[in-house]
């Protein structure tokens, strides 16, 4: 080997140098043993002595992300849910109601899971909708907008 060769091994650890070490015997100031972890001092100690947390930072980011997005986006969608179901078992005969498709009506009667909805000017449309397609209580505004000149 030359000399550079020689130089290098002993810079990093893997035969003994000027140091007074055997060839072959780790030196006394580090090297690859005090990397990888001597069986006195496992690596992954070593790497929480260094500063290292482990999984910790990580777990708590992932547990704040996943708490924003409770925050944003389900329990707001719960809240409107439980309205919905509220006014929806709050409706009774005779109410005005707007169903999900846009359908104007009146209650004529109140089933278990559906609504008779009378539909049209005259009344005489009875129609069996289900609870959960009525989205409000709400009549229809039957006068012209005035028209702007």
């Amino acid at each position: 080997m030359t000399t550079s060769h020689l130089g290098l091994m002993v810079d990093l650890g893997i035969i003994g140098g000027e140091q007074g070490g055997a060839a072959g015997a780790p030196p006394a100031g580090g090297g690859y043993n005090q990397i990888v972890g001597t069986p006195d001092q496992p690596a992954q100690q070593q790497s929480q002595e260094a500063g290292g947390f482990g999984m910790l930072p990580m777990l708590l980011i992932w547990g704040g992300v996943i708490l924003v997005m409770y925050l944003l986006m389900f329990r707001p969608q719960r809240k409107r849910e439980k309205a919905m179901k509220e006014m929806q078992s709050n409706i009774t005969t005779g109410d005005n109601i707007v169903t999900n498709a846009g359908l104007f009506g009146r209650i004529a009667d109140v089933g278990e899971d559906c609504f008779i909805v009378e539909f049209g000017t005259n009344r005489g449309i009875r129609i069996p909708v289900l609870k959960s397609e009525v989205v409000g209580i709400r009549a229809p505004k039957m006068t012209p907008e005035p028209k702007s000149e």
